[in-house]
């Protein structure tokens, strides 16, 4: 599992347009994630946009733990797996339910891969919803179109709008992507391969409440049942 090139872009807007400047800088991650960017240029670009001095930056290879990134970037840094790797909570994310020690503590959640390959996508998406803080990001980066048999599942745009209704999320970036471009999401065209980029804004402290889609009759087609 991997952050893309793509994510960490949209990670230095975020930081460029000030949404950390007034949230503790706390991530978690679903997965022990690696960066996967070639791109020195780009990781240099990040620094810039988290205003790291020279002497505090280092070296990001592709494939680098990217909790040592994120320790640059000024974050502490958790992540989920049961791969047994270190510093990592070996929690089983589809049966976890959020500690309470670790409940609404973190300003970053990221999703970068890790769901698709879990059967019960209800406790990956409402444990992210718990361990967010209001004000906090929820980052998910998931396929969608071309990946036949990458996981257990492949997502439609439609599941996290409908995810941000449900909960009152606020929708900060949403972009279709090829792991470089990134292509902002504006309805029903989609490349041939590509995944959902999505950041959104958790603005209430609320149980997670799963979306319901009902058969619209007059325009035959489903819609919301909120």
């Amino acid at each position: 599992m991997g952050i893309t090139p793509s994510a960490l872009l949209i990670i230095s807007d975020m930081a460029k347009e000030n949404m950390f400047t007034t949230l503790p800088k706390k991530i978690i991650e679903l997965g022990t994630q690696e960066v996967h960017c070639q791109d020195s240029d780009l990781i240099d670009h990040l620094f810039d946009s988290f205003c790291i001095n020279q002497d505090q930056r280092k070296s990001i290879p592709f494939g680098e733990r990217a909790r040592n990134l994120f320790n640059i970037l000024g974050f502490t840094y958790e992540c989920i797996d049961l791969d047994g790797a270190e510093k990592t909570l070996d929690w089983d994310i589809n049966t976890i339910k959020c500690p309470q020690e670790f409940y609404e503590q973190y300003s970053l959640t990221t999703n970068h891969g890790t769901s698709e390959h879990l059967i019960d996508q209800k406790n990956s998406f409402q444990l992210l919803h718990d361990l967010t803080m209001v004000g906090g990001y929820m980052m998910h980066t998931v396929p969608c179109t071309g990946q036949v048999n990458h996981g257990f599942f492949s997502y439609s745009p439609i599941l996290f709008s409908s995810l941000a209704k449900a909960n009152n999320y606020n929708i900060e970036y949403f972009f279709l992507t090829d792991f470089n471009e990134l292509i902002l999401y504006e309805g029903n065209i989609f490349p041939d391969f590509s995944y959902i980029v999505i950041v959104m804004r958790k603005t209430q402290s609320k149980a997670f409440q799963l979306p319901l889609q009902i058969w619209d009759t007059s325009n035959l087609c489903y819609v919301d049942s909120l």
